[in-house]
């Protein structure tokens, strides 16, 4: 799944290897211009349209691997996500990404 920051114009990450673990979302992440700034996201449902939780790098020792995440708090950078309803269009960024996931 990849994104852009706050209405960037251009795609700047991806989420990967994302599981969905009852009402959380554990995965890790990739910057695509510099794959090595990487890490672990977790994601947590707060309600229909809204999930909290954060991000850490992929260098900090997760005790008992990404699961244990949720009950590491100290570890997160936070971020929240907001369904943005009515979703607005697909930006130029996005559909390149998809096109490009074609020729593979």
């Amino acid at each position: 799944m990849v994104y852009c920051y706050q209405g960037d114009l251009d795609a700047i990450a991806e989420y990967h290897s994302l599981k969905l673990v009852g009402d959380v979302l554990l995965g890790r992440f990739r910057w695509l211009r510099r794959p090595s700034t990487a890490g672990y996201v977790y994601l947590k449902l707060d309600s229909k349209n809204r999930r909290f939780g954060g991000w850490c790098p992929q260098d900090y020792a997760l005790p008992d691997g990404i699961e244990a995440l949720p009950h590491h708090p100290e570890y997160l950078e936070h971020m929240t996500w907001i369904r943005q309803n009515p979703a607005p269009p697909w930006p130029e960024w996005a559909e390149g990404y998809f096109e490009a996931l074609g020729d593979e």
